[in-house]
């Protein structure tokens, strides 16, 4: 998929450029601008860029690297000394007036910086090349971003910003790191644009309050891929936008003031966390994962060492399928006149409850399995629950699953190995219908079948 490509490097890269490019600036001028028309007239033959290419134009007081352009955009033509900038394909930061400017072509960006949280607070949608390919910002992960104040996506335009750390090519899948120094610094997405990150690292610095990251009410469909969440007094994520996913992220480390907040918070509706790692949580009024109405959990391991795994919220529906939860007293809880589907999910080492509603009547487990749990079950409409007889598997520190027995073979049919990321993508229960006698006999011919294949 192409992409208009901006870069940041925080080691090299330099605020005031226009970003366009893996390198410093390929041509820099002191000349004039004209608001009207758009034109910086060069004082010089300009060289180095083309139509097409992007330009910063700075006033002439922008001295530091941290400093930011007044204007970035896209150039459309340049005749003699003349370069005319796009009237669309522009990102206006601040008013400069006509007159002495600097013109900079092309060049990579230093990134946030102390107080300094451009791009992030800056760049929006709207700066995109002829063919209108998306919009994406990578960060270079060669060094640390870190903020002292808010970075604030702005995105104020209807397009979207792909934010992605890389290593050597964008899309890498290089992972950047976002460091975090302030109790009020949280990175939020704005209310007319969804975002979009991936191959991000968010490690907070410990006496921070804030999460994270913030999705306000009205931003919906925002889409987060690949990022890690690291080291919150309090919770990592907070959702109030709709129907945004999580995919294949990494939360740890979170509640080490130990109170009633969560890991991520879905308060919006019809979010979903799919095959995302969630491991965390040491309050026993907490929990990793609050889901609001119509949230879908998928594919995830959830780890808590108090506390509860997943809080389906009061009056709200979800649905959680093929889920692991580990934990200390309930692995999946169902508010009061909530209602939960949890369809092929394991329970396992709850102090209290693997699987319970508090309103009767409401929610059912299909295919699942509660291990080591003091209740199993309560007050499920449709209790299709497995409880082994003996350990099915050791659950390492790291998350991951190894098989100890052969009875859980009977039930997990091949992709039996959860580590990381990689949750239970194939799941089975052998036993649809019979009775609880009948799943016994079948369970040592289960084994039986296992011994002879090792």
């Amino acid at each position: 998929m192409p992409f208009t490509e901006f870069y940041c490097n925080p080691s090299i890269g330099d605020n005031r450029n226009a970003g366009s490019s893996e390198s410093a600036a390929t041509f820099v001028d002191t000349g004039s601008y004209t608001n009207a028309s758009r034109t910086f007239t060069c004082s010089v033959t300009p060289s180095g860029f083309a139509v097409g290419d992007f330009v910063s134009i700075c006033q002439t007081t922008k001295t530091l690297t941290t400093d930011i352009p007044n204007i970035i955009a896209r150039v459309t033509s340049i005749t003699g000394n003349n370069v005319v900038l796009d009237a669309t394909a522009i990102n206006t930061y601040a008013a400069i007036s006509d007159g002495a400017a600097v013109l900079r072509a092309n060049g990579h960006w230093l990134g946030m910086t102390a107080t300094n949280s451009f791009p992030l607070a800056n760049v929006n949608g709207l700066l995109r090349n002829a063919n209108s390919n998306g919009t994406r910002v990578n960060f270079k992960n060669n060094a640390q971003y870190n903020l002292t104040s808010g970075g604030i996506s702005t995105n104020n335009s209807s397009l979207r910003v792909w934010w992605s750390g890389y290593e050597n090519t964008p899309g890498d899948d290089g992972m950047a790191v976002f460091k975090r120094a302030s109790a009020t610094t949280t990175i939020t997405w704005n209310t007319l644009a969804p975002g979009v990150i991936s191959n991000i690292y968010f490690l907070n610095n410990p006496a921070s309050q804030a999460p994270a990251l913030t999705l306000p009410s009205a931003n919906n469909y925002s889409y987060v891929k690949k990022c890690c969440f690291s080291g919150f007094v309090n919770g990592a994520i907070s959702v109030s936008g709709h129907h945004c996913v999580f995919e294949e992220c990494y939360i740890n480390d979170f509640n080490i003031n130990k109170t009633s907040v969560y890991g991520i918070l879905l308060s919006g509706n019809y979010n979903k966390l799919v095959r995302c790692t969630i491991i965390g949580g040491d309050s026993s009024s907490g929990a990793c994962v609050r889901a609001g109405n119509g949230s879908m959990i998928k594919d995830c391991l959830i780890k808590t060492n108090a506390g509860t795994c997943i809080v389906i919220w009061t009056s709200c529906y979800s649905h959680i399928i093929n889920t692991l939860c580990v934990g200390a007293a309930v692995g999946y809880n169902v508010s009061t006149a909530g209602v939960a589907t949890f369809d092929g999910c394991i329970s396992q080492n709850m102090g209290n409850y693997g699987f319970m509603a508090i309103t009767s009547g409401t929610s059912s487990a299909y295919r699942c399995i509660a291990h080591n749990c003091l209740n199993p079950t309560f007050r499920l409409v449709n209790d299709d629950v497995y409880i082994p007889g003996s350990p099915p598997a050791a659950i390492h520190p790291d998350g991951s699953i190894e098989l100890i027995s052969s009875e859980l073979v009977g039930y997990l049919k091949d992709n039996i190995w959860i580590s990381d990321t990689r949750v239970i993508s194939s799941y089975v229960n052998p036993f649809p219908v019979q009775k609880r006698e009948e799943k016994t006999l079948r369970t040592r011919k289960t084994q039986q079948n296992f011994r002879r294949k090792i």
